[in-house]
């Protein structure tokens, strides 16, 4: 049997199609999920002889023939999970039933969702604590938002929900066989109303899980987990002059690194002391950390002494920039490190004259949410659609000015005012740097940056954990260590791996070379076909189904070239 998601779809009905265009093939392509598009008005019959069945566009309720819903509902009750996108139940009598629907009231809107009863589907996310303990503990992550209402339909239902309405209606249910029942708009996906990489894609990813049959296998990005700390010059910081301050000697780096950490530290490279020269030296040789130069110096936070391009957008001359690599190239070979493969300039800011230097040395990775050329503020520098979703913030794509470069970036939704009120950094607000709070708070820091690695991580993406050396440099070592050592106990019940920048940025660029064409099971065989190039070993992740309980097994590729089978 073939192992794939049988999608169905409708491309005459040209509105909800261009809605299902926009999110659902995306969404599927990115985490890795084996597929098969069935067009209604392209199949005269439909066999459904697959591992799961997603109804992925809304009103196809009325639009299939009473033939095709007969073997849609044979397939079910044989097995064949199915996952429904199309909130109109009134079009899906017989599946009334398994849901314990009572009655269909009517449509109506939501401007928020809520997460309802403990699921695998949703066990990633914040519960309701019981009575005893609520109010006490804070509890965030429960209510998402919407950036406008949006329709769902009213039912009397005596299942209990996966997620909620603002009035407590039911938004997801469940049931037995393995059927998914999505209440609410599938334009849910649209960026104008909730979008992906917002907090939700991990819901409808273990939905899809839980109810196709298992064995089942997906092409999803490993769950790596990094650090990315900008504005870096260690016992230089001008804002932590405390014995205890934690930028002394780079002692955050001994933190970072005790909770499995290994950052990539984006360098003012001419304020690095020669004692603290010696700790990126240690840090480099052990593979504890990436070293890269931010810029050379900028003590009024202006950009005023820049490696790649002028603040104000100018670019450097041939001449100049020969000059400002030398000097980059001097300093790190005094230091005894190469600089990271994937770039951290300050603001993000990298010119296009630029780009020559650093492909001759070898530095082909970026982590930028804004475009070559342009500067932070430039209302044009996010004027680009990087896969998968066209999101600035969350992307693996090439470079739109130059495609020898690829971006790998999670968790830097930005805009061009941000870098006043920088939110993609974990500990804005979190201490006294320039008056964002009247104290340290490590707890609201703890929280901020568990989200910061949980959102990347159940958007498909990878958790990086990102923070200006300015931020740090306000704490002292004992509260940062604790700030760290709770967002490892919030991140307990989370699959890691932990990486370097470089490392992910490796595996990704040849992740996305690659295509799981074919996957088909004969007995306990699982004969896995890919298309692409990789010279490095990727992952594929098995998911299995025993007692109930569903577990996920990282299995390896092997290095290849063009195409290649593998038994699993």
């Amino acid at each position: 049997m073939e192992i794939t998601l049988l999608v169905i779809l409708d491309s005459s009905d040209q509105e909800n199609y261009r809605v299902y265009q926009e999110t659902i093939p995306p969404f599927l392509e990115h985490f890795g999920i084996p597929y098969r598009e069935i067009d209604l008005v392209k199949e005269e019959s439909i066999n459904f002889n697959a591992s799961g069945i997603l109804i992925a566009q809304e009103g196809l309720g009325k639009r299939m023939d009473q033939r095709t819903k007969k073997s849609l509902y044979r397939a079910v009750k044989q097995g064949t999970g199915l996952i429904n996108l199309d909130y109109h139940l009134d079009s899906y009598k017989e599946l009334h039933q398994p849901l314990k629907i009572e009655r269909i009231e009517k449509e109506d809107k939501t401007s928020l969702i809520k997460i309802g009863e403990k699921h695998y589907i949703n066990e990633l996310h914040p519960h309701l604590l019981p009575p005893p303990l609520r109010g006490r503990i804070e509890e965030r992550g429960m209510e998402k938002q919407l950036l406008q209402p949006l329709k769902f339909l009213k039912v009397k239902t005596k299942n209990k929900p996966l997620l909620l309405a603002e009035d407590n209606s039911p938004l997801l249910l469940c049931s037995s066989p393995k059927l998914i029942q999505f209440l609410i708009s599938p334009r849910l996906w649209l960026p104008e109303y909730f979008g992906h990489c917002a907090g939700l894609d991990d819901i409808l990813f273990r939905a899809i899980i839980w109810a196709v049959k298992k064995p089942f296998v997906t092409k999803t990005i490993p769950p790596f987990v990094t650090s990315r700390i900008d504005d870096a010059n260690g016992s230089a910081n001008i804002f932590g002059k405390r014995k205890d301050s934690a930028n002394k000697n780079f002692a955050y780096l001994d933190m970072l690194n005790k909770f499995g950490l290994i950052p990539n530290i984006g360098l003012f490279i001419d304020d690095i002391t020669e004692e603290d020269s010696k700790i990126i030296k240690e840090k480099y040789d052990k593979k504890l950390a990436d070293f890269s130069p931010h810029a050379f110096s900028d003590p009024k936070n202006i950009n005023e002494f820049p490696v790649y391009m002028h603040h104000n957008g100018k670019e450097f001359s041939k001449e100049e920039l020969k000059e400002n690599f030398a000097r980059v190239d001097k300093k790190f070979q005094d230091w005894g490190i190469k600089p990271s493969k994937t770039v951290n300039a300050h603001f993000d800011e990298i010119g296009l004259n630029s780009l020559p230097f650093l492909k001759e040395r070898g530095q082909i990775y970026t982590m930028n949410p804004i475009r070559f050329g342009k500067t932070w503020i430039d209302e044009k520098a996010r004027d680009w659609k990087p896969k998968p979703y066209g999101d600035t913030g969350f992307n693996f794509d090439y470079m739109l000015d130059d495609p020898d470069f690829f971006n790998v970036c999670t968790g830097t939704k930005s805009g061009p005012k941000d870098y006043l009120t920088p939110s993609f950094d974990f500990l804005y607000g979190c201490t006294s740097f320039w008056k964002e709070n009247s104290k340290n708070d490590v707890q609201k820091a703890a929280l901020r940056g568990a989200e910061q690695i949980k959102l990347g991580l159940d958007s498909g993406f990878f958790g990086c954990l990102m923070a200006h050396e300015q931020r740090i440099a306000i704490l002292s070592i004992k509260e940062f260590e604790e700030i760290l050592e709770r967002i490892d106990d919030s991140l307990s019940d989370y699959e890691k791996i932990f990486a370097s920048y470089d490392e992910i940025a490796e595996y990704l660029y040849h992740h996305q070379q690659t295509k799981l064409k074919e996957i088909k099971i004969e007995g306990n065989k699982i004969s896995c076909q890919l298309a692409g190039k990789s010279t490095i070993p990727l992952k594929l992740s098995i998911f299995r189904e025993m007692r109930g309980k569903i577990k996920k097994e990282l299995c390896n590729l092997p290095p290849f070239s063009v195409e290649v089978e593998v038994v699993l």
